[in-house]
């Protein structure tokens, strides 16, 4: 009998496995903070394509001026795009044989507590996913996939062609929203 186990199948079952083994990577006790209470950010992004990396930076260094502390942290296969402003990069040598960050990008992810970590990129990039879910975030949103559920306190749903800008918008709103002390509805009495 043999068995026709895909190694990144095999791969991906070993690193889920290691992450529902972390206290923290599973935890469901997060807190949703209001976005005008949110002071740190920890952006995930993919370095594969450059032209579509500087316009998401853009939109990135604009939360910076607003007033929140931005982090970015990167992931290519090889070689950054470019090196300055100011994103950890890591590479495929930062990795293990499952995908998973080696510690000393834990360890520079984890240095402090973020208010909230977003996951910019696409589904595709398990990497990235592994590296949400092992964050001390206090609050971890990424695209909406059922089968990285586990990695995220929150997903939302991007739309056939929608950008990362975009979902970017939908996460201000979403978490603008929460926490609110709503008005009465019209028409209603005390």
């Amino acid at each position: 009998m043999k068995l026709n186990i895909l190694p990144g199948s095999l791969a991906r079952r070993a690193a889920g496995k290691y992450i529902r083994k972390k206290s923290y990577a599973g935890s469901r006790n997060r807190k949703i903070t209001n976005w005008a209470e949110v002071k740190s950010i920890a952006f995930l992004v993919d370095g594969h394509d450059p032209a579509a990396l500087r316009m998401l930076l853009n939109q990135l260094h604009a939360y910076a001026q607003k007033g929140k502390k931005v982090h970015i942290f990167g992931y290519v296969k090889k070689l950054p795009p470019f090196e300055e402003d100011g994103i950890y990069w890591f590479t495929n040598k930062d990795l293990n044989w499952a995908g998973l960050p080696k510690p000393s990008v834990l360890k520079a992810l984890n240095i402090q507590t973020y208010d909230l970590l977003i996951n910019t990129a696409e589904i595709k990039v398990s990497t990235l996913h592994y590296l949400s879910a092992l964050s001390h975030a206090t609050l971890r949103i990424g695209p909406y996939a059922e089968e990285w559920a586990e990695c995220y306190d929150f997903m939302i749903i991007q739309d056939p062609g929608e950008t990362v800008p975009e979902l970017l918008k939908k996460a201000e709103y979403y978490l603008s929203t929460f926490n609110k002390q709503y008005a009465p509805v019209h028409g209603t009495t005390d």
